[in-house]
């Protein structure tokens, strides 16, 4: 995630696989089979313990985007305290649940974002989309430091065919205090319509692509 200067604002760990034959799966390929045999919180858990142990990121801040199955798991959420408890106040992470999966799991949400708050961490939403006003209601409970929607989603919600603005989006951006950024960044053209539309912070190939750690 890049803001309008091209400095990193933070770096988000992607989970990847190799298999057998050497060849390199992203998430999307392996999700829902670790999903099926219900391996999720083993897999947050071992990418947050490499991400916080490997060198080259020691001074990045982190975003990590947990599974919906370990902030159901109130062992899992006791664990990410005491992990995060075990770093002192050196680093500030940040966790991510998508906008569908904390929908469903509102309370459990609500438990992350607090404890976070207090250990001195960041909550973030993923895949954030706004489907009626009512919508807000959460997030001001929730109180996110940031939310990631789809740089072409967003644009559109901004600006719409005849040019005018979302109500309820100003809302959010005005009101809650909530830092937008846009993902999936992949044109120029919509980069600079949505600076002028007042966002600083990107994420996309346009910017940036993975690199292997």
């Amino acid at each position: 995630m890049y803001d309008l200067n091209g400095e990193i604002f933070h770096s988000e760990a992607y989970a990847r696989l190799y298999d057998e034959d050497k060849n390199l799966h992203t998430a999307s390929d392996f999700i829902p089979l670790v999903h099926k045999i219900r391996l999720d919180t083993k897999l947050d858990q071992n990418v947050i313990n490499y991400a916080l142990k490997e060198d080259s990121l020691q001074e990045r801040e982190i975003a990590f985007n947990l599974s919906l199955r370990f902030i159901e798991e109130p062992e899992m959420m006791q664990w990410l305290k005491e992990r995060l408890a075990g770093l002192s106040g050196k680093r500030t992470l940040n966790f991510e649940l998508s906008n569908l999966s904390l929908l469903g799991s509102l309370k459990e949400a609500f438990t992350l974002a607090s404890m976070l708050r207090q250990s001195g961490h960041n909550f973030g939403i993923d895949r954030f989309s706004i489907e009626e006003e009512s919508n807000l209601n959460y997030l001001q409970m929730l109180k996110p430091k940031y939310i990631k929607i789809d740089s072409i989603y967003l644009h559109n919600m901004l600006q719409g065919r005849e040019g005018q603005n979302n109500p309820a989006l100003q809302v959010l951006i005005e009101s809650l205090d909530i830092t937008i950024i846009a993902t999936n960044l992949e044109d120029q053209t919509i980069k600079e319509a949505l600076q002028a539309l007042g966002i600083k912070y990107f994420q996309g190939s346009l910017l940036g692509k993975p690199i292997l750690i």
